[in-house]
């Protein structure tokens, strides 16, 4: 039943004036308002929290696994077994970011760089004492985009990381803005459907190889 419907018949029933339906309605319009803004508010908090619990389990659960030297075992193509060290740095100080207003980063990776501003991961012999992939702090963050503005001429994008092939791994602040899929790889080799949080979790489950090739032959 409509509620003006419901309004006649209370006003029809108990002679109830115009004015105090009107009021009537207008409080249960709020109260219904009020509850929806509620569990809105709800919802993000979740969000944010369950992103924030995310990435610093991620983190944490790494830090297990490594020695007294940071290193850890991992499995690379073709059966060898090297030890590789992963190195993360102190947390950021959030408020340097309040003076980063030409920036525009990821949640994820801000939550990143609050458990560790940049890291350097699975450095061993294997490949020359070079990381497989360097995530960028946010001073490096800085120079980079600076990099891509003034000398590529790209406004658009700009990289969190580089892999060993030298591949950056790019951000597209269009289409964050967007909330479409906003990481790819430099080369224009990949696109990804999903956020850093996921990108890093899937790279840590690969043990430092490029997942999204070890569906390809060697």
């Amino acid at each position: 039943m409509a509620i003006n419907q419901i309004a006649f018949g209370v006003w029809f029933r108990f002679n109830i004036s115009g004015q105090e339906i009107l009021a009537v309605l207008l409080a249960s319009f709020i109260e219904c308002r009020l509850k929806q803004l509620f569990t809105t508010w709800l919802k993000k908090g979740a969000n944010m929290v369950c992103s924030d619990h995310y990435m610093r389990k991620m983190i944490h659960s790494v830090k297990k696994r490594l020695n007294d030297e940071g290193e850890v075992l991992r499995l690379a193509p073709k059966g060898e077994l090297i030890s590789s060290k992963i190195q993360f740095n102190d947390p950021l100080d959030v408020a340097a970011l309040k003076h980063c207003n030409s920036l525009i980063l990821p949640k994820d990776y801000i939550e990143f760089l609050k458990v560790s501003d940049g890291a350097k991961l699975y450095i061993d012999h294997y490949h020359g004492s070079q990381p497989l992939l360097t995530l960028y702090s946010l001073k490096e963050i800085l120079k980079e985009k600076a990099f891509y503005e003034n000398s590529l001429h790209e406004k658009n994008m700009y990289p969190i990381a580089t892999l060993l092939d030298r591949s950056d791994l790019l951000v597209n602040q269009v289409a964050l803005n967007k909330g479409n899929p906003y990481l790819l790889l430099a080369d224009g080799t990949k696109v990804f459907d999903y956020g850093f949080e996921e990108w890093l979790d899937k790279f840590f489950i690969a043990q430092g190889n490029e997942f999204w090739l070890l569906d390809q032959p060697y």
